[in-house]
């Protein structure tokens, strides 16, 4: 999949030191950005970021491309007039859903991309980009260059840079204005992630810390909303520390170092459509042939054979639910299913119950909105401890869940009601099994319980 470039800080250079073409170009996990000078002597004072749908939708996504308006306080710190080239850079591919080039040009060039230095890269640009700057209101002229590929580095993909130069005399503030569109990033894999995501690392190229910065982040609403049902299992992820309102993303900072970047990740799972391709009876006995009929055994061992056929992770109340049900439908013999139906059913029955003790025991203590995210996000670190920082009785709730991520991660057992209640129903955990599709890294050191 091709990550989608989505935004940088912008990033300056001193035109007479070093010309855009040699610009050094870093690889980043979802863009690239360029660093400027070590001399640089202008300042990134504030920036204010603000990414909201359009009334334009793609067509290869169906979702509407991000506006993205951004504003840059730029101040030169020395007493000198200053004449830079400041530059934003741009892949040749914009995203899972678009690429420049025709396919057998495109996929041939990302091993061995054609020498566009010095040539008219314009046409490489989606008609959708619209990209514009402006210093104090004055529209400034952009051009559009190639820039050196560097395999050294890590570049897979030949960038586009948007350049343009700027003048500052002795002291002087600019409001640097610069407008585009973007689009989400579609992984299409086993359960769907849309993805978009703010390069704050760039900003360190600037001179000194940065004393103010705020990213605001409207989600289009043709997007799930968070949800833990059988017809939709949906969690929000995000870069922390940030504060979720609605619709809104909201991230602040002040007198920083900028690094990393900010991102904002949608999961989701249909889990009555991912079972309906396994709800036939040749396809449920195939299935049933892989669950040990057994009542330790049951759950996880559905938890296995259902991912395995479907290549979702469904959380155990939805899978249960479909065995009862297909068990119900097809009423298959004991010759075929191995067990008794009579006592698959009644294994099956007792596993429901078990997980809707489970569920109160959730509910009761205020985790419910937690369960999508446990069950579907599939990285963590450290940055994920300050999630809710914002709250602190939702962090606390929190933080207690997230101590015991890495022993249920290798299967073992927490030695609390409450927490193995919470982790039973996520659908990749169930104590004592190391079961297909846990999370792939978890927080260390670890956070404390409650206060």
């Amino acid at each position: 999949m091709q990550s989608s470039i989505f935004l940088f800080a912008a990033l300056v250079s001193t035109i007479t030191i070093v010309k855009a073409d040699a610009w050094e170009v870093y690889d980043f996990p979802d863009g690239r950005t360029v660093a400027p000078a070590d001399s640089s002597m202008v300042a990134l004072q504030a920036e204010s970021i603000l990414i909201a749908p359009s009334e334009t939708l793609l067509e290869e996504t169906g979702l509407p491309l991000m506006s993205v308006h951004a504003v840059f306080h730029l101040q030169n710190v020395s007493d000198d007039s200053l004449r830079i080239t400041v530059g934003f850079p741009f892949e040749t591919a914009f995203g899972s859903s678009y690429h420049t080039l025709p396919d057998s040009d495109y996929y041939g060039h990302m091993s061995y991309p054609p020498d566009l230095i010095g040539t008219d890269v314009s046409d490489l640009l989606p008609e959708y980009l619209n990209f514009r700057s402006r210093a104090d209101g004055v529209p400034l002229e952009v051009e559009f260059v190639a820039q050196e590929k560097d395999s050294a580095l890590g570049l897979m993909h030949r960038p586009v840079d948007a350049v343009w130069e700027m003048s500052f005399a002795p002291g002087q503030s600019v409001r640097l204005q610069n407008d585009f569109n973007t689009s989400w990033d579609l992984d299409a894999g086993e359960n769907p992630r849309y993805a978009i995501r703010y390069l704050m690392g760039s900003g360190s190229t600037w001179k000194g810390t940065v004393d103010s910065a705020t990213v605001v982040l409207y989600v289009p609403r043709a997007l799930p909303n968070e949800a833990f049902n059988k017809d939709m299992v949906c969690c929000w992820d995000y870069t922390a520390p940030a504060e979720l309102s609605e619709w809104r993303l909201v991230w602040n900072f002040r007198d920083f170092e900028p690094e990393g970047w900010l991102e904002m990740a949608i999961y989701e799972c249909e889990p009555e459509r991912a079972l309906s391709y396994v709800d036939g009876r040749s396809a449920f006995l195939d299935v049933a042939s892989d669950i040990s009929w057994s009542a330790d055994s049951i759950v996880p061992s559905a938890l296995q054979a259902v991912r395995t056929a479907t290549h979702c992770r469904i959380p155990a109340p939805f899978v249960i639910g479909y065995l009862y049900e297909m068990l119900r439908e097809h009423s298959p013999p004991a010759e075929e299913l191995g067990v008794s139906p009579e006592f698959a059913l009644e294994l099956v029955v007792s596993a429901q119950r078990r997980l809707e003790d489970d569920m109160q025991v959730v509910r009761r203590n205020g985790f419910e909105q937690f369960l999508p995210l446990f069950a579907l996000k599939r990285h963590w670190d450290v940055s994920d401890a300050h999630r809710f920082d914002y709250s602190p009785a939702t962090k606390r709730r929190y933080l207690f869940l997230l101590s015991a991520l890495p022993v249920c991660i290798e299967g073992g057992a927490p030695n609390n009601v409450e927490l193995s209640s919470f982790y039973r129903l996520l659908g990749w955990y169930w104590p004592g099994w190391e079961i297909w599709g846990s999370p792939e890294t978890s927080i260390e050191p670890l956070p404390g319980g409650p206060e």
